[in-house]
């Protein structure tokens, strides 16, 4: 009996010894896979990030490349399609377009000219041609490149850079001529000092007149005094919200700025084109009218005219239609195409009082509606009313040349009701009778 539990322990143990060898073989052979496809991993992950590294390094000069050969290839069809265009559409500007075109082509294919001689050239030449005004006209692209010959002259929008890639100008006003509109007017000091200027005059209308009992929010802009500094722009994306697209987007017409600035050039007086150029700058944005055109056609009521003379906007109502942009004269509503996108660390600098707008909803100026409720929750704990300069857009506030001036129009002592009154003052496309909130006065001319 006692051989026989021996036996058997010895047998035991020979078993147990034969798993430890079996399961120290097994974690050899797992260590030993693990090696393996770990070394295949690393050896996966080293060709994809050489991979990466060689894209990264050859992906431009191969796009470029390939980008400059299309570019040559199309533009060869630039004068058949230009001409075409001429015989199912004639016009003088349709005409120089294609001269134009034709033009490009012969010198960039044979003669090769220099870019400066090129744009001195056709500078010399374009004040003679009917069909080309010297700013705006097809030929002005040619003479504004900066010295770079451009691939594309019909539109005037895109050029050729150094790497010879064609690229878009980002530039949403289209033209630098008023073209008879009288956005951007003038008073020459002579008739000023002699009182030749007179203010606008009223005219009448079938519409009802709104009622402003306690306030009326109103600007006075000051064209002698605007430089086109753009600061009041930054200042107000930044007060209000505004989204920042990027090029791409406003090359497409998609800018969701509510003040632009419009640079307008008046032709020179000389016959000879030498007298001095005279740049207008006028800051355009929501006007506030009383009788606004946007506000009668919207189906759900989400723009309205409030008691205080400001054309409102409620966000959560709005559908989308467009109704009122097509049907703003001035062209300063704004609908969100996609989701506003704020990168990190933007979104802390969001101004708290004004809500970020979605996509789908139109959005304007508000004359600063967040500002004026604060004046005027200050004026009420020091119980007092509002005074003159308690509310003030951050337009106004940023402009270095306080060529902006916002207040109350009600008060007949603050200053935007003095100048409102002036006799330089004016209202942009006046002639429709919107009855605008925002008064202009004329630049100041020699």
């Amino acid at each position: 009996a006692a051989g026989g539990a021996k036996g058997g322990a010895r047998a035991a143990g020979q078993g147990i010894a034969r798993m430890g060898g079996a399961l120290k073989m097994l974690g050899r052979t797992a260590a030993l896979a693990l090696g393996v496809v770990g070394f295949k991993v690393v050896a996966v992950g080293a060709l994809i990030a050489g991979a990466v590294l060689l894209v990264r390094r050859y992906w431009e000069p191969v796009t470029g490349f390939f980008r400059g050969l299309w570019g040559r290839v199309t533009a060869v069809f630039k004068p058949v399609e230009a001409w075409g265009k001429v015989f199912t559409d004639f016009s003088w500007a349709n005409v120089g377009r294609a001269v134009m075109e034709t033009l490009a082509l012969g010198i960039r294919g044979a003669v090769g000219a220099p870019a400066a001689a090129l744009k001195t050239v056709l500078g010399k030449v374009r004040d003679y041609l009917p069909f080309s005004d010297a700013r705006t006209g097809p030929l002005s692209a040619l003479t504004a490149s900066g010295g770079a010959l451009l691939r594309t002259v019909g539109d005037g929008v895109r050029r050729a850079g150094p790497d010879g890639l064609r690229r878009p100008l980002a530039r949403l006003q289209r033209t630098f001529d008023q073209q008879g509109r009288e956005l951007a007017q003038a008073v020459s000091r002579t008739a000023l000092e002699a009182g030749a200027v007179q203010p606008e005059e009223p005219h009448f209308s079938l519409y009802p007149e709104h009622e402003h009992p306690t306030h009326r929010w109103g600007m006075a802009i000051d064209l002698n005094a605007c430089t086109g500094c753009n600061a009041c722009v930054a200042a107000c994306y930044a007060e209000n919200n505004v989204p920042v697209l990027g090029a791409d987007r406003m090359v497409r017409g998609r800018t969701m700025s509510w003040l632009r600035i419009e640079r307008f050039v008046e032709p020179r007086p000389a016959p000879d084109n030498s007298g001095r150029v005279d740049s207008r700058f006028l800051p355009m944005l929501c006007q506030h009218c009383d009788h606004a055109p946007c506000e009668s056609v919207c189906p759900v009521y989400a723009t309205y005219h409030s008691e205080e003379g400001l054309n409102a906007q409620i966000y959560n109502r709005c559908v989308g239609t467009r109704y009122c942009s097509n049907n703003c004269p001035y062209k300063v509503r704004r609908f969100n195409w996609w989701e506003p996108e704020f990168p990190e660390p933007l979104p802390l600098q969001l101004n708290p009082d004004v809500t970020v707008r979605s996509a789908g909803v139109m959005e304007k100026c508000t004359f600063c509606v967040q500002r004026i409720q604060e004046g005027k929750d200050r004026a009420r704990d020091e119980d007092r009313p509002v005074r003159d300069g308690d509310v003030t857009s951050a337009c106004a506030q940023s402009c270095p040349a306080q060529a902006i001036v916002f207040g109350d129009l009600n008060d007949p002592d603050s200053r935007v009701s003095r100048l409102s009154t002036a006799d330089r003052g004016y209202h942009a496309l006046g002639v429709l009778n919107t009855r605008p909130a925002v008064t202009y006065l004329k630049k100041v001319t020699t």
